[in-house]
């Protein structure tokens, strides 16, 4: 409960004697000089007193309210001082946690007498939580600590993390409003989550009106690289472009209806082209990797689509047998997406095939090299939403074929609550 103030505002009654503000502000000659030598009309010096009077108690009010202390008239200041600087900077209600993994006990100070509606405490967390949480501060009693409305299930504290809590006196709660580390190390917001590898259904649970989601779409594959009939000549089919990554986002906020059934579509990983024959052929494309999408099937709207990495272009076959013919296949292009893959080399320089592109879930898989001999394959992408490598380019006297391009990585989709 708050302190008490000692500071007590002067002359505050409907009927006080006192001058009005305008004739108080028309004393302009008090107001620079003060007072001299004589008598003062009693409403002057009331007007006089009071001004400072209502302020010094809105101070000492402040302080009470905010520290839980009592703002004494002791002709001393520096308490005063000190607990006034602590109200100001919000600092009063910092302590570390003495308690056990689930039972959170701090010890403020200045230390409280009573929880008040609004109060805040910060904590230094002692251990991790695995299940529904406590906070007592100075053992005024073992408050259940809420995420977004819900009890804790576990995971939201961890040890050596600086949480803030807000007291709600209605329900008895302590809401947890801003933390340094918790369930998956403070990537995402909330202390719930359901994760999506596969399509999925979710169903917004009750009280809950506002979900945080992390997502990306399947990444692109890489095109194979471009195959040749032989020359005696340095030249080859061009390298596969690298697949595009899948579009993504992190911890968007999307307003939801407690019961509603949301569903999610992952989208698929592209897949990589094969490389070109020995017959000159050009590599084939990746495809695009699919769409991730979350949609209310309750209301039949759509709260989230996003789109697939393209697939990387085929690099192009080499045809000519004339030794000394610049007759090297082309490049593929890159596939488009977020961001796109790298292209692959003309088949006339090295033929090597474009990178896959990353995202902030997966990283693009590396492209083939160019080859003297049997083509090299793309490389794998890692993670999620990424693009597959293309496809290296063949060169050399013998017919070959191109390397294959690799497959993009599938989405996924994180809801946060």
């Amino acid at each position: 409960m708050p302190g008490t103030n000692d500071f007590l505002p002067y002359a505050v009654g409907s009927g006080a004697n006192v001058l009005t503000q305008a004739q108080y502000a028309a004393l302009t000659t008090l107001l620079q000089n003060g007072l001299t030598s004589g008598i003062v009309p009693s409403n002057e010096l009331n007007k006089i007193l009071r001004q400072p009077s209502i302020m010094a108690s809105v101070i000492g009010q402040l302080i009470a309210d905010a520290t839980g202390q009592n703002v004494v008239d002791d002709g001393t200041t520096a308490t005063i001082l000190a607990n006034l600087a602590r109200a100001i900077r919000g600092d009063l209600s910092y302590a570390i946690d003495t308690g056990t993994a689930n039972a959170i006990a701090i010890a403020l100070s200045p230390a409280p007498t009573a929880l008040t509606d609004g109060m805040v405490f910060r904590i230094k967390a002692a251990a991790d939580n695995t299940g529904a949480t406590t906070v007592n501060p100075n053992g005024l009693g073992a408050i259940p600590a809420y995420v977004n409305g819900a009890a804790m299930v576990g995971g939201e504290i961890k040890a050596g993390g600086y949480y803030e809590f807000e007291y709600d006196a209605t329900n008895n709660v302590a809401h947890l409003m801003a933390q340094s580390k918790g369930l998956l190390a403070g990537a995402f917001i909330g202390g719930n989550k359901s994760v999506f590898t596969a399509n999925g259904t979710f169903v917004v649970p009750a009280n809950v009106t506002k979900i945080w989601v992390s997502a990306v779409a399947g990444g692109g594959g890489g095109a194979g690289g471009g195959g040749t009939v032989g020359s005696s000549g340095n030249v080859g089919g061009g390298g596969g472009g690298g697949g595009g990554a899948g579009q993504s986002t992190i911890k968007q906020p999307i307003s939801v209806t407690p019961g509603d059934s949301l569903s999610i579509t992952i989208g698929a990983a592209g897949v990589g082209g094969a490389g070109g024959a020995n017959t000159g052929a050009s590599g084939a494309n990746g495809t695009t990797g699919g769409n991730t999408v979350l949609t209310d099937s309750t209301s039949a709207t759509t709260l989230l689509t996003l789109a697939g990495g393209g697939g990387g272009g085929g690099g192009a076959g080499q045809t000519s047998t004339t030794a000394g013919l610049p007759g090297g296949g082309p490049g593929g292009p890159g596939g488009p997406g977020y961001p796109a893959g790298s292209g692959g080399s003309d088949g006339n320089y090295t033929g090597n095939g474009g990178d896959g592109a990353s995202n902030p879930f997966g990283g693009g898989g590396g492209s083939g090299r160019a080859a003297n001999g049997a083509g090299i394959n793309g490389n794998a992408s890692g993670g999620y939403g990424s693009g597959g490598g293309g496809g290296g380019g063949v060169y050399g006297p013998a017919a070959n074929a191109g390397g294959n391009g690799a497959a993009g990585a599938p989405g996924f989709l994180v809801i946060e609550w």
